[in-house]
């Protein structure tokens, strides 16, 4: 399953990339992230891998992130991989005068037969939780 959003930040470039790049900031836009620990690498740097623990109605979900690819102020790609789904997920951002075009593209991969059938029923919260992100990145970052 595919999905591309994008939204507008009021801000410019180098302001909303040093706020989405500083591993720091996750826990404050990512919806339902509650715990982020890197595990090797150097925070946001190619081939870093962390540990996401995201909390979603009463249940909590684990899943390793790995930086696949990284242009600053331009591009970056990871993949959040668990037993159950593999989530790629790329960001472009662009600068537009004073503010920044940023836009996330949304790859889902179930992993096993089960999976496959069940992932219908989990992609809108899959898809509205990556909406709720930007969201929460634009709010965080104009209300600096």
């Amino acid at each position: 399953m595919k999905h591309s959003s994008q939204i507008e930040i009021l801000q410019p470039l180098t302001s909303v990339w040093a706020y989405f790049i500083d591993h720091n900031n996750l826990s404050q836009w990512l919806s339902g992230l509650v715990s982020h620990e890197i595990i090797s690498g150097s925070g946001r740097e190619v081939g870093a891998l962390a540990r996401h623990v995201y909390q979603e109605n009463d249940r909590a979900f684990e899943f390793d992130e790995r930086i696949k690819a990284r242009t600053d102020q331009q591009f970056f790609a990871h993949v959040l991989e668990n037993t159950y789904l593999d989530t790629h997920i790329d960001y472009h951002f662009t600068a537009t005068g004073d503010a920044t075009q940023v836009e996330c593209h949304l790859l889902l991969e179930p992993k096993g037969f089960k999976m496959k059938l069940a992932l219908p029923l989990y992609q809108h919260e899959v898809v509205q939780r990556q909406e709720n992100a930007l969201n929460n990145l634009k709010v965080r970052v104009e209300g600096r």
